[in-house]
């Protein structure tokens, strides 16, 4: 996640790209060791380069909302916009993670879209936030 600011948006100048914060879940029920992620860069859906003149269209127009645009992300059916074959596997891996339990209470907040992807809620938020938020958490094993 190093050059995430640069990857999205070269022009941009900023000294802290992105912060990582972990720590055990305060309440009762399963451990799991939570984990938040804030990327101070773009936003996910501001960086994306959408292919394809109809999609293009269709997301300008309102079309498509983006919360749909993110799910179509996460399950990688939009690749990297550098067409490079080795980008773009971070969010679809998550997700795949979430897919098979290893993973809960996957949340991503980016640009005007708060999806939680454990619950499938999806809300377009009135206060865009310029950049992306990501937040999972990991079962612990039991103690014995």
């Amino acid at each position: 996640m190093s050059n995430t600011f640069k990857h999205a948006d070269p022009q941009t100048e900023a000294t802290e790209n992105w912060w990582v914060a972990s720590y055990p879940h305060p309440g009762p029920g399963p451990k799991r060791w939570c984990f938040a992620f804030v990327d101070n860069g773009v936003g996910i859906l501001k960086s994306l380069d959408i292919k394809g003149f109809f999609q293009q269209l269709k997301r300008v127009l309102g079309l498509i909302p983006n919360y749909e645009t993110l799910q179509l992300l996460m399950e990688g059916k939009i690749g990297s916009r550098l067409g490079l074959s080795y980008r773009g596997k971070g969010l679809p891996g998550i997700y795949k993670e979430l897919q098979r339990g290893r993973i809960h209470n996957l949340v991503i907040v980016a640009n005007d879209t708060r999806a939680n992807f454990a619950t499938h809620e999806y809300v377009t938020l009135t206060q865009s936030f310029s950049g992306t938020f990501l937040y999972w958490e990991l079962s612990l094993p039991p103690q014995s």
